[in-house]
């Protein structure tokens, strides 16, 4: 454990993997589960959930590295804390692994070819939406990257990253839930290009 940061290469390619993997068989299940009736149901749900968690989960991630941090407790205090975060991280994951094999699921999909998908004919629309789904997941990484590591270069705190998690994925989803109340349809470009004129300015400040 103590070696870890000499085989960042290797930790990031593996996560990668598992987070790639992952995500293909919660889309899968979420397809092969759900049905035109109950998907919309499902989904305002599931977000819902995943969006308190995610306002908890940061601030009591760092609650828990930041007690260690100081305690004194163990061999090395520092790192305590991220043993226990990851420990129980995997123990969640282990419990939903084991959860999705009890799943009845019928199987109402076709089998997942990749080179079909890469054969098919992709038309304008199509191509530019990937296109801004590629930029859209670069920006997301290299910005979101960048600022936690500003965050934790000033607090030097992993509470007050913690903090900053919170708070920011707190206001992101009033602001997303508002949005969505009284948002048309014919007014999501007018949506995507205010949230985006926003992020330059924030960028601007940053630079």
């Amino acid at each position: 454990r103590e070696s870890a940061p000499g085989h960042a290469v290797l930790l990031g390619a593996t996560s990668g993997l598992a987070i790639g993997f992952y995500y293909l068989g919660q889309h899968a299940l979420t397809f092969d589960l759900t049905d035109s009736k109950d998907r919309d149901y499902f989904f305002s749900l599931y977000l819902l959930l995943s969006s308190l968690l995610k306002i908890a989960a940061p601030g009591f991630s760092g609650w828990v590295i930041a007690s260690f941090d100081s305690g004194g407790r163990a061999a090395d205090p520092s790192l305590m804390g991220y043993y226990l975060i990851f420990g129980f991280t995997l123990l969640v994951y282990l419990g939903l692994i084991a959860q999705s094999f009890r799943l009845a699921i019928p199987h109402k999909t076709e089998d997942f070819q990749v080179r079909k998908v890469l054969d098919m004919a992709w038309g304008r629309d199509w191509k530019r939406l990937l296109g801004s789904w590629f930029f859209y997941g670069l920006r997301g990484g290299v910005f979101w990257f960048v600022l936690n590591l500003f965050v934790y270069r000033v607090w030097h705190n992993e509470m007050a990253g913690g903090n900053y998690n919170m708070m920011s994925t707190f206001l992101a989803v009033v602001t997303a839930d508002a949005r969505a109340c009284g948002a048309a349809a014919r007014h999501r470009q007018w949506g995507l290009a205010a949230g985006s004129a926003l992020m330059i300015a924030a960028s601007l400040l940053l630079a």
